[in-house]
């Protein structure tokens, strides 16, 4: 009987354990073109975005695509090279199996009110970062999240200097990274919580 009871309560402790595991993390969209002419963009807004998740929280052998306001975040591309009917099947087979609490990217062909129509029913906060306010004060000036130079940091990283697109891909980030710190984990589910607390973000980060 005690043998059967420690079993239990380790068992218990792993569930546990594996369901606070799972829940520290998020899904997010990043519609991209990967296919055609403009795939040196889509590259350049990915390394972009990708920096910002190597900014806070990493860790040795973590399984997600890094780290953007505390939790785990898996970026899940989607090509915009593609015609508008192939995208927005994509689109739609991302939805369903993943869930992504964030769309964001460069919407190409005019797709953008096809893909915002998509996800009109969806939890999922679809956003151009070039509306944000930390876009409209962008420069050779603009700041990591420690306070160092993104300019610095990407070269170092890619081994290039950051494009418009790269910093595209950054600021999206950042914007996602605040969004996520400000709310409660339970809110992230909650699309008006999640669509007020980017609507502040938009504005307020710099």
């Amino acid at each position: 009987m005690l043998k059967y009871s420690l079993n239990f309560f380790i068992g218990v402790l792993l569930t546990l354990n594996s369901a606070s595991v799972l829940a520290h993390s998020f899904n997010l969209g990043l519609i991209i073109p990967l296919t055609g002419s403009q795939t040196q963009a889509g590259q350049q807004i990915l390394d972009g975005f990708l920096l910002a998740t190597t900014e806070e929280d990493s860790h040795p052998d973590e399984t997600s695509d890094g780290h953007l306001g505390g939790l785990d975040s898996h970026v899940l591309k989607v090509d915009s090279g593609t015609d508008s009917s192939t995208l927005i099947k994509s689109l739609q087979a991302l939805m369903r199996k993943r869930e992504p609490i964030f769309i964001t990217g460069l919407f190409i062909n005019d797709t953008d009110q096809l893909i915002s129509k998509s996800l009109e029913q969806r939890n999922t906060v679809l956003f151009d970062p070039q509306e944000s306010s930390m876009w409209q004060n962008k420069s050779s000036s603009l700041k990591s999240m420690d306070g160092g130079s993104f300019s610095v940091k990407f070269q170092n990283r890619y081994g290039y200097s950051p494009t418009a697109d790269a910093m595209r891909g950054y600021i999206a980030a950042r914007l996602i990274a605040a969004t996520v710190r400000s709310l409660a984990e339970e809110d992230l589910d909650k699309k008006a919580e999640l669509t007020g607390a980017y609507k502040q973000i938009e504005v307020s980060l710099k």
